[in-house]
């Protein structure tokens, strides 16, 4: 019942920000990672933007990861920012370059780490869309052996013009291993 009362308490909010709108952007995030040879985890996220121009957003996000099992020690967290390329191909079809660095926190060893995303999307209809992308992230000291690619594909719909849902794949290769099933949830304002 809370979770009913909460939806619809966003989509008066989304409802009300329609006619003062101001370019900003949050959303949250819920992922499960199936690892491959380690600990299986639950990601929480969120994220705070703004869309500057047609083609290039600014967001800064934060996630926190909890290893199942494992506590306090295995569990981690994220800061990160950067800015968001976007062009348009035509009215259907969109492509997106994300760059951002970021900071990991760990148990006794922080550090810091480069992003590069480069994704295509595909507008089905109004409502809904599809997309793909490549996530290429790696540690500035390579002594802490963080390379990795994350590829992902993920479906979103529009409730409203203001707020929308999605859930995504995802497909991490390289320092660690998982697949992952995700839930996003997005207000613009």
């Amino acid at each position: 019942m809370k979770k009913i009362v909460v939806l619809l308490t966003l989509l008066t909010m989304s409802t009300l920000a329609l006619a003062d709108k101001k370019g900003y952007f949050y959303g949250v995030k819920f992922d499960h990672k199936n690892s491959i040879g380690g600990t299986d985890a639950n990601t929480y996220g969120m994220e705070f933007g703004k869309h500057v121009y047609d083609w290039l957003d600014v967001k800064v996000s934060t996630n926190y990861t909890s290893k199942e099992g494992v506590g306090s020690r295995g569990d981690s967290y994220r800061l990160e920012a950067g800015p968001k390329f976007k062009y348009k191909l035509n009215k259907d079809w969109s492509t997106s370059l994300f760059l951002a660095t970021g900071q990991k926190f760990v148990k006794d060893d922080d550090y810091g780490y480069w992003v590069v995303t480069p994704g295509v999307k595909y507008k089905i209809n109004q409502d809904w869309s599809v997309g793909t992308s490549v996530r290429f992230r790696n540690s500035y000291d390579t002594s802490y052996n963080q390379s990795d690619r994350t590829y992902a594909v993920k479906l979103g719909y529009k409730i409203t013009p203001d707020v929308s849902v999605s859930t995504r794949y995802r497909m991490k290769r390289g320092d660690s291993e998982y697949n992952a099933i995700g839930v996003g949830f997005k207000f613009e304002f």
